[in-house]
């Protein structure tokens, strides 16, 4: 016999404690014989609402999808089942299922913390001091030498932000302004961002498939940054429990887009000078990091796309 549901009127409630809204849903679920056969229903998501599946309210005056018309900025999603054989029925079982808030978090759409698929990011901010030939006063100025028009071809199909001046070229002077003494470098800062994601994942990392991404960039925003701006510099993981690991991954965003500037030199070594200013003639950018990747696919599982 075919297997039928029924939502039993004491369903749809909704408590609110702690500021946080809780729903339950009740059913009553018949021709399952076993407790096997109610979570086959409960994965499928015909008969019984499947796990994380959106709450909706349109019955009871809210709108698609929301949690209710009193609680307008939270989303309730199914997390736990509890399952209760009914002992009048043969092969019945009653179904509670708890729906539990998420918020307006964007990173952790359906996940618990400490569930596999959550996600947590960690964030520092920085003024390093790195050893530069030239300098700008503001942002606009610097993107306007940078040129951001102009592209160099990734490694992964993509495109990654370059200079516009190739070093070695005529004229290939990075612009700004000189801040140099007598071809010595001057100090000045760089802005930079360390970002950190956590991963609750249910295998250790895939070490073949992250080594394509190590010291690569970013050819398509990625965790709110630029492209060619965020520079992946590694992940370890570690062991939460069976079936269960934590991944740390690491990346560095740099305001440079992780160019470094050298001077044009002599033969011998030497820093070329301007003359009569006694400071270096021509600057160009060096990238070290020239491959660009996909970010939204540096975990096979894609619990990290879309950041």
């Amino acid at each position: 016999m075919p297997v039928t549901s029924t939502e039993l009127i004491t369903s749809r409630t909704i408590s609110y404690a702690s500021g946080t809204p809780v729903g339950i849903r009740e059913f009553h679920i018949t021709d399952c014989p076993n407790e096997d056969d109610v979570w086959d229903e409960i994965f499928d998501g015909v008969n019984l609402p499947a796990k994380r599946t959106e709450w909706n309210t349109v019955s009871t005056g809210g709108t698609a999808g929301s949690a209710s018309w009193m609680f307008p900025d939270f989303k309730l999603y199914s997390f736990d089942y509890e399952l209760r054989r009914d002992p009048n029925v043969y092969a019945a079982w009653f179904v509670r299922v708890t729906y539990r808030e998420i918020g307006s978090d964007p990173v952790n759409q359906i996940y618990l913390p400490g569930e596999v698929g959550y996600v947590n990011l960690r964030s520092t901010y920085e003024a390093t001091f790195i050893n530069a030939w030239r300098q700008w006063d503001n942002d606009s100025a610097f993107l306007a030498d940078l040129n951001l028009t102009t592209y160099q071809p990734g490694e992964a199909g993509g495109q990654v932000r370059t200079p516009k001046q190739t070093p070695g070229s005529a004229n290939s002077d990075i612009g700004g302004r000189k801040i140099d003494i007598a071809g010595n470098p001057a100090s000045t800062i760089v802005y930079k961002q360390r970002i950190i994601v956590d991963l609750v994942a249910p295998s250790r990392i895939n070490a073949e498939w992250l080594r394509d991404f190590m010291g690569t960039r970013n050819f398509l925003p990625y965790l709110g940054v630029a492209e060619g701006a965020l520079l992946f510099a590694g992940a370890d993981a570690s062991v939460i429990s069976p079936g269960k690991w934590q991944h740390t991954y690491n990346f560095e965003a740099d305001y440079w887009y992780h160019l470094v500037q050298q001077p044009a030199r002599t033969p011998h070594g030497d820093i070329i000078l301007s003359l009569g200013s006694s400071q270096a003639n021509l600057v160009s950018w060096v990238q070290p990091f020239p491959r660009a990747m996909n970010f939204n696919d540096i975990e096979p599982n894609g619990y990290l796309s879309g950041l």
